[in-house]
Protein backbone atom coordinates (compact mmCIF):
# COMPACT_ATOMS: atom_id res chain seq x y z
CA UNK A 1 0.00 0.00 0.00
CA UNK A 2 1.04 3.14 -1.13
CA UNK A 3 1.70 6.26 1.65
CA UNK A 4 -0.88 8.88 1.67
CA UNK A 5 0.01 12.20 -0.29
CA UNK A 6 0.76 14.81 1.73
CA UNK A 7 0.47 18.87 0.71
CA UNK A 8 3.76 20.78 1.21
CA UNK A 9 2.22 24.36 3.02
CA UNK A 10 4.99 26.29 1.52
CA UNK A 11 3.71 25.15 -2.31
CA UNK A 12 0.08 26.02 -2.03
CA UNK A 13 -1.50 28.70 -2.80
CA UNK A 14 -2.38 31.38 -1.05
CA UNK A 15 -5.60 32.03 0.21
CA UNK A 16 -6.83 35.53 0.79
CA UNK A 17 -10.47 36.13 2.75
CA UNK A 18 -11.52 40.00 2.97
CA UNK A 19 -14.67 41.44 3.41
CA UNK A 20 -15.62 43.21 0.16
CA UNK A 21 -18.42 46.19 -0.57
CA UNK A 22 -19.14 45.21 -4.21
CA UNK A 23 -21.87 46.69 -6.18
CA UNK A 24 -24.56 44.45 -6.18
CA UNK A 25 -24.89 44.62 -10.24
CA UNK A 26 -21.11 43.34 -9.88
CA UNK A 27 -22.56 39.88 -8.76
CA UNK A 28 -24.07 36.87 -10.22
CA UNK A 29 -25.67 33.99 -9.08
CA UNK A 30 -24.51 30.81 -11.05
CA UNK A 31 -27.63 28.43 -11.65
CA UNK A 32 -25.77 25.77 -12.39
CA UNK A 33 -23.60 25.91 -8.49
CA UNK A 34 -26.79 26.68 -6.91
CA UNK A 35 -28.99 24.18 -5.76
CA UNK A 36 -32.05 25.99 -5.13
CA UNK A 37 -34.54 26.12 -8.00
CA UNK A 38 -36.94 28.50 -6.18
CA UNK A 39 -36.18 30.77 -2.89
CA UNK A 40 -39.68 30.85 -1.74
CA UNK A 41 -41.06 34.07 -3.61
CA UNK A 42 -44.46 34.80 -1.88
CA UNK A 43 -43.95 33.09 0.54
CA UNK A 44 -43.83 34.58 3.76
CA UNK A 45 -40.10 33.83 4.99
CA UNK A 46 -38.88 34.96 1.72
CA UNK A 47 -40.72 38.47 2.17
CA UNK A 48 -39.22 38.60 5.49
CA UNK A 49 -36.32 38.27 4.78
CA UNK A 50 -36.20 41.22 1.66
CA UNK A 51 -38.33 43.18 4.42
CA UNK A 52 -34.92 42.77 6.83
CA UNK A 53 -32.61 43.46 4.22
CA UNK A 54 -34.76 46.88 3.30
CA UNK A 55 -34.48 47.51 6.85
CA UNK A 56 -31.11 46.43 8.02
CA UNK A 57 -29.24 45.57 5.17
CA UNK A 58 -27.47 42.32 4.78
CA UNK A 59 -25.88 41.27 8.41
CA UNK A 60 -23.99 38.23 7.82
CA UNK A 61 -22.08 38.68 4.14
CA UNK A 62 -22.54 36.83 0.45
CA UNK A 63 -19.71 34.60 0.00
CA UNK A 64 -18.48 35.47 -3.76
CA UNK A 65 -15.61 33.74 -5.77
CA UNK A 66 -13.77 36.14 -8.82
CA UNK A 67 -14.92 35.37 -12.20
CA UNK A 68 -12.25 34.17 -14.29
CA UNK A 69 -13.70 34.98 -17.64
CA UNK A 70 -14.88 38.80 -16.88
CA UNK A 71 -13.09 41.43 -15.30
CA UNK A 72 -14.44 43.06 -11.45
CA UNK A 73 -17.22 40.32 -11.55
CA UNK A 74 -18.03 37.84 -9.04
CA UNK A 75 -20.02 34.37 -8.80
CA UNK A 76 -22.33 33.71 -5.41
CA UNK A 77 -20.30 30.78 -3.61
CA UNK A 78 -22.79 30.91 -0.54
CA UNK A 79 -25.91 33.50 0.25
CA UNK A 80 -28.10 32.74 -2.57
CA UNK A 81 -31.38 33.90 -1.06
CA UNK A 82 -29.61 36.76 0.73
CA UNK A 83 -28.41 37.97 -2.61
CA UNK A 84 -31.78 37.69 -4.85
CA UNK A 85 -33.32 38.85 -1.27
CA UNK A 86 -31.20 42.01 -1.74
CA UNK A 87 -32.11 42.37 -5.88
CA UNK A 88 -35.58 42.68 -4.61
CA UNK A 89 -35.13 45.14 -1.97
CA UNK A 90 -33.54 47.57 -4.39
CA UNK A 91 -30.37 47.40 -3.06
CA UNK A 92 -27.48 48.47 -5.31
CA UNK A 93 -24.08 47.91 -2.94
Amino acid sequence: MSAPATLDLDEAPAVTQEVLLLPLASITATPTQNPRKDYGEGQGEYAALVESVKDRGILQPILVRPDATIADSYHVVAGFRRHAAAQDAGMTL
